[in-house]
């Protein structure tokens, strides 16, 4: 099935003014198929090249910048640019030597731009768009506006309780996965996409002494996901040093498998800790890593795991509406001295604060709040409103600016 992708009206109008346009994103995610399909509309019909055949891969780098002159009236496409770091300097100097809007759609399935000194080539010529998997308004056809909707200045969500929520997040979006229906046809999906990605490209991008030691750390990081960052206690568990450990976990997120949050912090609250949270990319992986199903989901067992999976859902959602909201923000999480959290800060225009907490539960009470009365306090007259994302059908008033509301909210706010 083709889907729209929300993403796909920010390239067009960047291919208007900007020469370079590059879409990161995992594996899978769609990257391929909205280039080309951006392309198609293209007139004349864009150049369209692939990094992943060897003999193109090595014309570009051996002709350098030569490579692009006989397209300089035209887009040129290129997959998978990640796997030439030479290119950028070379399309520095093609769109240098031809400066107009649309000259390059590049597309990589591992950020280039964590290469130290790679992403200053092409400043001030290149855009940057993130495609992740699908999100859930991008499934339903209908684009959500969650975002805008927390800093408009009255707060009016919609949503109810979702039967479909467990599903949703054992499914995740990856378009491959989501067409199968099949819940052991999805987990082999999953299998064959996770160890091919570490067999394959984590071996291309850095020397690994053992694929099975990165894929060890990575269903490590699948049980720690919504929790925060300890390289020091990964590195003992795996017996692993901390400098391999770190280097592992940097790759792991160059290829998008995992993402870390911030923390919010304050120049006046030296006392607020600033370590990252770590979170899987996606939670159909997530489901994968922890060999999870529907039914275990449901044990009293599970607890944990569950509120893990809908924390990192939710993060997963918010990172995505943020390419097609209009409203520019930040996200963080937030630990106080005393231990007082909240899931996800978004800071926006005017640094305004949003608090997001997100809970397993269907009957919200007033405990549920400490972490925004924290961040409430810590961030003073910046704070506009605190929110608890709950698996319930309602939106319910906590006190002056603060209310809990339907996780459905997220892909059915207008």
């Amino acid at each position: 099935m083709l889907y729209t992708r929300f993403v796909a009206n920010h390239i067009r109008s960047a291919l208007k003014d900007t020469p370079v346009i590059l879409i990161r994103g995992a594996r899978q995610t769609g990257k391929s198929t909205l280039v080309n399909v951006i392309g198609a509309e293209l007139r004349p019909p864009p150049a369209y090249f692939t990094l992943d055949r060897i003999a193109t891969l090595d014309a570009m780098n051996q002709s350098g910048p030569a490579f692009f002159e006989p397209y300089a009236g035209q887009t040129v496409i290129i997959d998978e640019v990640q796997r030439s770091p030479a290119l950028f300097t070379h399309i520095k100097v093609s769109v240098d030597a031809h400066r107009t809007p649309g000259r390059f759609v590049l597309t990589g399935s591992a950020d280039p731009l964590k290469l130290p000194n790679l992403g200053d080539s092409l400043a001030g010529r290149m855009t940057i768009i993130e495609l992740a998997p699908l999100s859930q308004d991008e499934l339903l056809g209908s684009p959500a506006h969650f975002i805008d909707a927390l800093f408009a200045e009255r707060f009016q969500p919609t949503g109810a309780a979702d039967p479909r929520l467990i599903e949703r997040l054992i499914t995740g979006g990856y378009p491959d996965a989501v067409a199968r229906s099949d819940f052991d046809r999805r987990i082999q999906w999953f299998d064959d996409y996770a160890n091919s990605l570490i067999d394959r490209d984590a071996r291309n991008l850095q020397t690994i002494g053992q694929p099975a030691d990165v894929m060890r750390l990575l269903r490590l990081l699948g049980a720690q996901s919504a929790n925060l960052l300890n390289n020091a206690g990964l590195s003992r568990t795996l017996g692993m040093p901390l400098a391999t450990l770190r280097s592992y976990v940097a790759l792991l997120s160059r290829l998008f498998m995992v993402m870390e949050l911030p923390a919010w912090f304050t120049n006046a609250s030296s006392r607020i800790a600033k370590a990252p949270k770590v979170y899987i990319s996606d939670t159909g992986l997530m489901t994968y890593l922890l060999d999870q199903n529907v039914e275990r989901l449901h044990l009293p067992s599970s607890a944990n795991q569950y509120g893990a999976l809908l924390e990192t859902f939710v993060v997963g959602e918010l990172r995505k509406q943020l390419q097609w909201n209009t409203t520019r923000v930040r996200m963080h999480h937030f630990r106080s001295h005393d231990n007082h959290e909240v899931d996800v800060v978004l800071e926006g225009p005017g640094g305004r604060v949003i608090g997001i907490e997100v809970k397993s539960t269907s009957n919200p009470g007033a405990r549920d709040f400490n972490g925004l009365h924290a961040l409430q306090a810590a961030a003073g007259d910046r704070f506009l409103r605190g929110v608890v994302l709950y698996t319930g059908d309602q939106v319910l008033p906590h006190g002056s600016n603060l209310c809990a509301v339907p996780i459905s909210a997220l892909w059915s706010t207008p």
